[in-house]
């Protein structure tokens, strides 16, 4: 492996290079959200939008069953988990769907190591948002959520390099001095 500037291996830098960024969000997660911010908005019509994307649905409902959110009864349709947890956390929840869509090819103990970490965050950075009346709580919950994404895209791009970085901070390994 030959170093270059910053440590960072040549091939590495390459393939980095090549990457342009991350794809948007699915359309319909997008305008869902747009839906969502209109508060006259029929929850039925919010339903049949989310109900064009397959991959959507099942990641929502599987983060609404998932036990962070405690529901009493599974909610079996989207139209059931609209009514249950309401616009604002709706809104949220498309768009963790639609970041967990992105990398839908990592293994579910890593999307589930992340989403449980990432939602956590969100939480947190939302109650301290409302606690310093910060006016978007929307955004704060978002980027809480999104802050490690990184580590996903290094799961995809470089999982050998992820494997050692898991390793390091496990503290199962120890750094290799850099010569």
């Amino acid at each position: 492996e030959s170093k270059s500037a910053g440590g960072i291996t040549a091939d590495i830098r390459a393939y980095l290079q090549k990457i342009k960024g991350i794809a948007p969000l699915p359309g319909v997660v997008t305008q869902v959200i747009r839906m969502l911010d209109d508060p006259k908005v029929s929850m039925e019509k919010v339903g049949k939008v989310i109900m064009m994307d397959p991959g959507l649905v099942t990641t929502l409902l599987r983060i609404v069953n998932s036990a962070f959110y405690g529901l009493r009864s599974q909610a079996k349709t989207i139209t059931q988990a609209l009514v249950v947890l309401g616009t604002k956390k709706i809104k949220e929840l498309v768009l963790v769907a639609g970041v967990m869509q992105k990398f839908k090819d990592v293994p579910d103990v890593e999307a589930s190591r992340f989403w449980n970490h990432g939602i956590h965050a969100a939480q947190w950075s939302k109650e301290l948002g409302t606690h310093l009346k910060f006016p978007d709580i929307d955004l704060l919950f978002i980027n809480g959520f999104v802050h490690n994404i990184g580590e996903l895209i290094i799961y995809q791009h470089f999982p050998a390099e992820h494997e050692k970085i898991r390793a390091l901070s496990a503290g199962s390994a120890s750094p290799t001095p850099q010569v």
